[in-house]
């Protein structure tokens, strides 16, 4: 029992703290006040009797006193728990015995308690001082602290000991474990159990000690049990740390007269566990884990095991017999027999010779391969597994440096230990393979030593440039193995083994062929034409199989194996169409020539150059020892120098992806690996396929050194690798494309022109180009073709073509719809996907942007119906919209009954009254027939060829008069377009008439844009100018003229709108209303407007007046006119001649005095229509 503490006493009940208030009432131990009526055991707060500062203070004072209170029930709990942890049965010294009556001693005088005795964690504890300073485990288990543990706990149960020894942590486990260590009689067998337990631990301390307890209580041989443990888990064991401990043991066993040893019986070990193994012996001294290594090597090798370890990264090959994995024959020659007998005892050394690796070394398709397979299978009879496996097939999945050396030489004990021979693919490979920044040591590193001291077998193959090329890498590889020399066979006999390898071959998918002697010399001449990079017999045996697949593409059986069979097995290699390969073929170059130009327009002298060479490749007159051409595309930017290039790719080699497209902008400084390096590079791509175009897109742009690599490639057709192979370009078309004077090819900055570009000056960018690159490169060059800027023409005609690609999309091919485009809907098209500095390059944003996006929300949100119907494309304020005829049919309504009876097919009758006839529609084709019989007359065409002579004239960019020069052919351009456009539309109305509402609906707009063209087609004959200025105001301010003049203006805005006119309002000055208009025979109809205008009224005479004035619109841009150009052309054209009179009571009439026309048709008139009432 604890006495009570002298401290613990009552507090005193008066707190002396005063405060301003005076002093604070009595407080107990709570620091609550009383109240003099509450209960016994209840403190009730006296609300109101302390002044605020003091009830703050009393707050904090019965806050602290309540958290302490929590900290001291925290604390008696904490260590009522913590003692009833350690309160286990303890044989304690039996207590002395107590009298039958306590002796009464007094309170004051009450003799201390004896201590109490600790428990089995307190002495455990006591020991942590004495391992922390102890600087070996041996000076720890010499300590006197742990002598007194020991003495202290020695009566401690062995039941208890076993569980603070399996359960415990710290010095809790090792001191029941001393304790277990120093008794005779105790459970060994649980004892023991629980050290290898310990010695499996990841804490290094734990291991040593349980190692060392080990030893000391062993009742015999230790090694095997230790063993088990370590063989359960190899991979934990190859460690530093680890194999140190396992070693001091080992000693300490040898040392006590015990011979390490797996035990009995031997525990089954694979080649996985004998590497490991071995890496842990390795760290120890030899002498001490012989005896181990002894018995590993007594245990039989496991085959299974090892062919388990190696297809994890390798292919074991299957045995080897008459076939190989393609099923085609292995023809064997008595020369190729001896040879692979040679090589098989180079393998297989003997008593007196030592194993020899042979590298066989010799060109692609000389027979490397072939003799490897039959050695191998020589190899398989002899009892020897073989296995494939390259460089970075051994590297795959390692992502430590640790994990690919115990790989490799997992793979090197097999080799060495078991009979197991390596087939390495390519050694080139195998060189670099696994080093890193950090580590130059890679597989090839590792294999040497075992391959100098002829303790491996490995056969390969190289071919010499690659061999020569990594001789500076590998400098020690010509003596690690031996180079065996393969010469390819001469022509008699690859005929021959042809001819064994056909007559053995067992067929493909139901085809076999049958050959002669000169079908065979005619396949190996072609294949000498078409596949020279490989040698004999390896170009032909390709040939051969290609062959074979063709046949059995092509209904299978027997098939001999002549020319046509040849030639279409080479088509089909190399993508080339057929006519190109036979010479018994005509090859209709006028086709080909139309198939460039209507993929790539407005670029003739390039498509004829392209033409040209292929009529040369066809005839066989290219330099067999270059690339088949080398073309330099030099002009702007967009005007289809890749496309032409993809054209002539998916033309000549059977698909646009066979264009190897190298960006040269990427090797500004120098990154050859772009060209030059193992994979993804253009030498590996043009081994991969050399039937190829090569674009070097921006030729430029590349570094200088970039330059002269090419030299060789232009020459030659040869580039070879870091690695030594050698890319063959002799089959490739090369194409450089070039910026290179685009400034002077842009010529017309607009990109107007009849497709003769006069303007276009070749000898200027060769200028250019001559500047940049030096002779020697030039002369390289098969030819410079330079590409001319876009005419406005041809500009159109791309238009067409990507529009007519974009409705055969799947969202507008699947609809039953039909789309129509009006000029001014191409026209603006034109505007926002043509620039002068991008070409074409812009189209197909602008038709995703402003066609296919708007008619995709349109679709979506459900605008169009299911059936069929006509959309009509057109631009309007900026952007382009659409008529559907269901829908212009179902808002048609019936104009008021007319008192004027017009010809039933009058323009005035069909756009404003159409009745939906087939006479109709060929009354718009006959109308348009003149038209375009007008624009094919001579006049037409030498008016165009003045203008465009014009424009080639010396100095033209420069002289101020071009601005009207260029607006005129701009205007011709489009009225010729806009014809055109509308036959397009009649003839498809014509033969495949909608319903009637939408086709009323259509000759409306149709007879609409005809009386405009009809209207246009005298100022191209005259030379007139089409654009207009117009303004209006009343001439007075009475309502009744400010009214006029509002209804006037809404005649131009409707009149215009209706029209397709492109209108801008302006503000001048002394105009109420004024608007720039640019459209067909704007200023023809316009200026008819320009004079005064009389509204009247019934019995009152003139009642509002109005002036309008029209001009014709300066050519020059805005910014170039002078500030009161405008309102001085407008003054100008000022007339007082009354042009039209207009009463609205008591009955509509309108009567134009210049047209001498009159009518009811108020309506009409304002609606827009005032042009049309003569008509």
């Amino acid at each position: 029992m604890v006495g009570r503490h002298p401290a613990a006493r009552p507090r005193p009940c008066t707190d002396r703290r005063e405060n301003a208030a005076g002093p604070l009432p009595c407080r107990l131990q709570g620091d609550t006040p009383i109240h003099r009526d509450a209960p016994i055991g209840r403190s009730i707060p006296l609300a109101g009797s302390l002044p605020p500062a003091a009830r703050v203070r009393a707050r904090m004072d019965q806050f602290l006193t309540i958290t302490v209170a929590l900290i001291a029930v925290f604390a008696a709990a904490t260590l009522a728990w913590r003692a009833g942890r350690s309160s286990v049965a303890v044989k304690e010294a039996p207590a002395p015995p107590v009298a039958e009556e306590e002796t009464k001693t007094d309170p004051a005088e009450e003799a201390p308690e004896a201590p109490k005795a600790k428990s089995f964690h307190e002495l455990a504890c006591d020991l942590d001082d004495a391992w922390s300073k102890s600087p070996t485990l041996d000076a720890f288990r010499a300590s006197d602290a742990l002598k007194t543990a020991v003495e202290s706990t020695a009566a401690f149960p062995e039941s208890d000991l076993l569980g603070y020894a399996r359960r415990g942590s710290g010095t809790v486990a090792l001191l029941a474990l001393e304790l277990l260590a120093r008794r005779e009689e105790r459970d060994h067998p649980a004892f023991e159990q629980v050290l290898t337990a310990r010695i499996d631990s990841e804490d290094g301390t734990e291991r040593e000690h349980a190692f060392e307890l080990l030893h000391h209580a062993a009742r015999g041989p230790v090694v095997p049990v230790v063993m088990k443990v370590l063989h359960s888990n190899l991979w934990k064991w190859d460690d530093a740390e680890e194999a140190t401990h396992f070693g001091r043991f080992l000693t300490l066993r040898r040392d006590a007269g015990e011979t390490p040893s797996f035990g009995t019986p031997m525990p089954k070990l694979d080649s996985s566990d004998k590497r490991n193994l071995e890496d842990i012996f390795r760290r120890l001294p030899d002498d001490l884990v012989q005896p181990l290594r002894d018995e590993m090597k007594a245990v039989a090798a496991d085959p299974a095991a090892s062919k388990k370890f190696l297809a994890g990264f390798a292919r074991i090959l299957d045995p080897v017999g008459d076939t190989l994995e393609d099923r085609s024959p292995l023809v064997v020659t008595p020369e190729l027999a001896k040879a692979a007998e040679r090589l098989e005892a180079m393998l297989l050394g003997g008593e007196n010779s030592a194993i020899r690796c042979p590298l066989l070394v010799g060109e692609e398709g000389c027979g490397k391969s072939a003799l490897l397979r039959l050695v191998a299978r020589r190899l398989q009879d002899a009892g020897f597994t073989v296995f494939e496996a390259s460089g970075p097939d051994i590297v795959s999945g390692q992502c430590y440096l640790g994990d690919l050396e115990k790989r490799v030489r997992g793979m090197l004990r097999i080799l060495e230990k078991e009979k197991f021979v390596w087939l390495v693919p390519s050694i080139a490979e195998l060189i670099p393979a696994g080093r890193t920044r950090n580590s130059e040591t890679g597989v090839f590193d590792l294999v040497l030593p075992r391959l100098l001291a002829g303790k491996v077998r490995v056969m390969g193959e190289i071919r010499p440039g690659v061999l020569d090329k990594i001789a500076a890498e590998a400098p020690r590889l010509p003596s690690a193995m031996t180079l065996v020399r393969i010469q390819p066979p001469g022509e008699a006999e690859t005929l021959e083994l042809a001819g064994t390898w056909i007559e053995k071959h067992p067929g493909h998918r139901g085809a076999t062929l049958k050959a002669n002697t000169a079908q065979l010399a005619e396949a190996s001449k072609l294949a000498a034409q078409f596949f020279p990079g490989p040698a004999l017999p390896g170009r032909l045996f390709g040939l051969i199989r290609a062959a074979l697949h063709r046949a059995a593409e092509t209904g299978g059986g027997v098939r001999a194996l002549d020319r046509e069979l040849l030639l279409e097995s080479i088509a089909a290699t190399t993508g080339m169409p057929i006519e190109m390969l036979d010479d018994r073929r005509a090859l209709d170059l006028d086709l080909v020539r139309e198939l460039f130009s209507r993929t790539v327009m407005g670029q003739p002298e390039a498509v004829d150059a392209l033409v040209s060479r292929l009529a040369m490749m066809k005839a066989g007159l290219t330099d067999p020892t270059r690339p088949q051409g080398v073309f330099l595309f030099a002009g702007p930017t967009g005007t289809g120098k890749t496309e032409l290039a993809k054209t002539l790719a998916a033309y000549l080699f059977g698909a646009p992806d066979r264009m190897l497209r190298i960006d040269m902008s990427e090797l500004q400084s120098g990154n050859l690996p772009r060209l030059t390096g193992p994979q993804n590079s253009l030498a590996s791509q043009i081994r991969q396929q050399p039937f190829s175009v090569v674009l070097l897109d921006e030729f430029e742009k590349a570094d200088s050194t970039t330059w002269d690599l090419f030299l060789q490639v232009f020459d030659d057709g040869r580039l070879t690798d870091t690695t030594g192979n050698t890319g063959d370009f002799r089959h490739a078309i090369i194409i450089l494309t070039s910026n290179l004077g685009a400034r002077v090819a842009q010529g017309v900055p607009l990109g107007f022109g009849a497709g003769t570009s006069d303007d276009f000056r070749p000898d200027e960018i060769e200028k250019a180009i001559a500047q940049v690159f030096r002779p020697e490169f030039v002369n390289r060059l098969d030819r410079v073709l330079c590409f001319r800027p876009l005419s406005r023409e041809t500009m159109r005609a791309i238009l067409s073509a990507q529009l007519r690609k974009a409705t055969t999309r799947r969202g507008l091919r699947q609809r039953p719809w039909s789309l129509d485009f009006d000029s001014s809907a191409t026209e603006f098209l034109l505007e926002q996907g043509f620039s002068p500095t991008l070409g074409a390059r812009p189209l197909q944003r602008a038709i995703d942007r402003h066609l296919l996006g708007p008619l995709a929300e349109a679709i979506v949100r459900g605008e169009f119906g299911d059936g069929e119907d006509l959309v009509f494309l057109y631009e309007k304020d900026g952007r382009l919209r659409w008529d559907l005829a269901s829908a212009s049919a179902a808002e048609e309504t019936t104009a008021p009954p007319s008192d004027e009876e017009l010809p039933a097919l009058s323009l005035r009758r069909l756009v404003l009254g159409p009745a939906g006839t087939r006479e109709e529609i060929h009354s718009l084709q006959t109308r348009l027939g003149d038209l375009a019989g007008l624009i094919e007359l001579d006049a037409f065409h030498e008016r165009r060829a003045a203008i465009f002579e014009t424009m080639a004239a010396d100095g033209f960019w420069t002289d101020p008069g071009r601005f009207a020069v260029l607006e005129e052919a701009e205007y011709i351009d489009r009225i010729e377009s806009a014809v055109a456009a509308a036959r397009q539309t009649l003839h498809r109305l014509s033969s495949n008439p909608p319903s009637p509402a939408p086709l009323r609906a259509l000759i409306s707009k149709m007879a609409l844009r005809v009386h405009l063209l009809e209207r246009a087609w005298p100022d191209v004959a005259e030379g007139k100018r089409s654009a207009a200025w117009i303004a209006l105001r009343p001439l007075d301010g009475s309502p009744k003229s400010a009214a006029l003049a509002a209804a006037l203006a809404g005649m131009v805005e409707q009149w215009s709108e209706a029209r397709g006119m492109h209108a801008e309002a302006l503000k001048i000055a002394g105009w109420s209303r004024a608007w720039a208009i640019e459209g067909f025979a704007a200023l023809r109809i316009l200026e008819d407007q320009c004079g005064l205008h009389i509204g009247e009224e019934g019995g009152l005479g003139e009642t509002a007046r109005v002036e309008i004035a029209t001009a014709s619109q300066a050519p020059e841009p805005a910014s170039m006119l002078a500030a009161n150009a405008i309102a001085d052309a407008l003054e100008a054209a000022r007339s007082g001649e009354i042009v039209r009179r207009y009463q609205e009571r008591p009955t509509p009439l309108v009567r134009d005095r210049r047209k001498g026309f009159r009518t009811g048709r108020l309506d009409l008139v304002l609606a827009g229509h005032f042009d049309l009432m003569d008509a």
